[in-house]
């Protein structure tokens, strides 16, 4: 593939390609990325919220912020999705499951 980049590729845009197109280890994608690193952020991110809530900021503020992650969140479930295609059906079945409720529960919770 040509790259429009003469010094190569940027490397946020090499993590993002890599996660769509499923290349990393399902184990990663799933444990590392999703449930710990993932987690761990949209707690800190609802701590933020909660924190701005308690400030008596305007509304919108910390909507803004909860929802800010967002777009991380469905990076990392479609990473599992895309990861799991190389994974035994049955296996592949749970993860994806897990995601899809993991990804439902971040934007809730």
């Amino acid at each position: 593939m040509q790259h429009i980049w003469p010094w190569g590729e940027p490397r946020l845009l090499q993590f993002i390609r890599r996660r769509l197109a499923g290349t990393i280890p399902l184990a990663e994608a799933f444990f590392t990325e999703m449930l710990v690193i993932g987690s761990m952020v949209n707690i800190a991110i609802a701590l933020c919220a909660f924190a701005m809530i308690a400030a008596d900021l305007p509304v919108w503020m910390p909507i803004a912020v909860f929802l800010a992650p967002l777009p991380y969140n469905a990076l990392l479930a479609i990473s599992v999705w895309q990861s799991a295609r190389k994974a035994a059906p049955a296996q592949a079945g749970l993860v994806r499951g897990v995601a899809v409720v993991w990804f439902a529960l971040m934007i809730v919770v």
